[in-house]
């Protein structure tokens, strides 16, 4: 067990380093995967650049001139990199509320902070730029909590999101278990961006217990979603076939429920797998099948991310020409494969 341990600490990689390792695969297609690198890579910076915010008002920001956030009041705002937005909503004691914060082209983290100054929670979901980015709570205290917006790392390009309190009433007793997965899922991704040895094994552990709570929650969206997280996890351990299992799953769940988002996730995930494990065949009609699921729900950002993974396995397969300009007659980012270096 130690050795395996061992293993998998070595050959942690982070999304992009797992294209890496296709790449090492399958040396004489490098020239295949650069432009899939560059579309699926994150940005340049490293974690480290990230931009800490300060959690002091300063005096041309007072309480009062915070924005405040009310039901059915959306607020819309434009972001730079390196900026910090505050907001603040009024709550009484026992009551629930849940924000979402709408990504509309940039990568933002949210801190929330209790009206005495303790930092309740922090959330930064793994669906890059764009997707919602929601944030719950019991109040266990009144008055005005505080929340902090800021773009993940300082030198990206502005973007634009929408904050929207989705929900403000007493809270229920199911609430709290709804919370507690969230907070754990919120936490497996602030592992995975700390990107330290020591993290890894603690990712491992929350992203199970992440799974256990939705799971006991009973909400199938949120199983399935564990899933996809836990099979990245296991994939950035280079443990393939654990990702296809909890992959697999959760296609089966999305499926049921009908959440085409976590579906392409899934669909991506399985293809990526095989990719891996040597079954490039296999790998391409996953990759197909996220691509034409992607082109449906009109997501030009996760077409791109899938382009690149179907261009190599086109040129080392053979897959038709005909083929691939019907799957990517509406993709602007994709690139027919005679102009691709094939």
């Amino acid at each position: 067990m130690a050795d395996q341990n061992s293993f998998a600490i070595r050959t942690c990689l982070s999304h992009r380093a797992f294209l890496e390792n296709i790449v090492v695969r399958s040396a004489s297609f490098l020239i295949l995967l650069l432009p899939a690198l560059s579309v699926c890579a994150s940005p340049a910076q490293s974690p480290r650049e990230e931009i800490v915010p300060s959690r002091s008002l300063t005096a041309a920001q007072t309480n009062d001139e915070i924005p405040s956030l009310e039901l059915g009041k959306p607020i819309e705002r434009k972001m730079a990199g390196g900026e910090t937005h505050t907001y603040r909503i009024a709550l009484v004691a026992g009551q629930y509320a849940r924000i979402m914060f709408d990504q509309r082209g940039v990568d933002v983290v949210v801190t929330l902070f209790s009206p005495s100054g303790r930092k309740v929670t922090e959330v930064d979901s793994p669906n890059g730029p764009m997707g919602p980015e929601p944030v719950a709570l019991i109040a266990e205290e009144s008055g005005d909590y505080r929340l902090e917006v800021r773009t993940l790392y300082g030198d990206v390009p502005a973007g634009r999101y929408e904050v929207r309190v989705r929900e403000l009433r007493t809270a229920a007793p199911q609430d709290s278990g709804r919370i507690a997965a969230e907070r754990a899922d919120a936490e497996v991704v602030m592992l995975q961006n700390d990107g330290t040895v020591r993290s890894i094994q603690r990712t491992v552990d929350k992203v199970e217990e992440a799974l256990s709570l939705w799971r006991a929650y009973g909400d199938r969206r949120g199983e399935a979603a564990a899933l996809n997280k836990a099979g990245r996890v296991y994939g950035d351990l280079s443990d393939y076939h654990t990702t296809l299992d909890y992959s697999e799953e959760a296609l089966q769940i999305a499926r049921r429920v009908g959440d085409r988002q976590i579906e392409i996730v899934a669909l991506n995930a399985i293809g990526w797998s095989y990719f891996a494990l040597g079954e490039l065949k296999t790998g391409v009609d996953y990759h197909f099948q996220a691509l034409a699921l992607a082109k449906e729900v009109g997501d030009p950002r996760v077409e791109a991310h899938i382009f690149g993974p179907s261009v190599l396995i086109i040129s080392l397969r053979g897959i038709s020409r005909r083929r691939w300009n019907t799957t990517n007659r509406r993709c602007r980012s994709c690139v027919p494969p005679s102009t691709a270096g094939l």
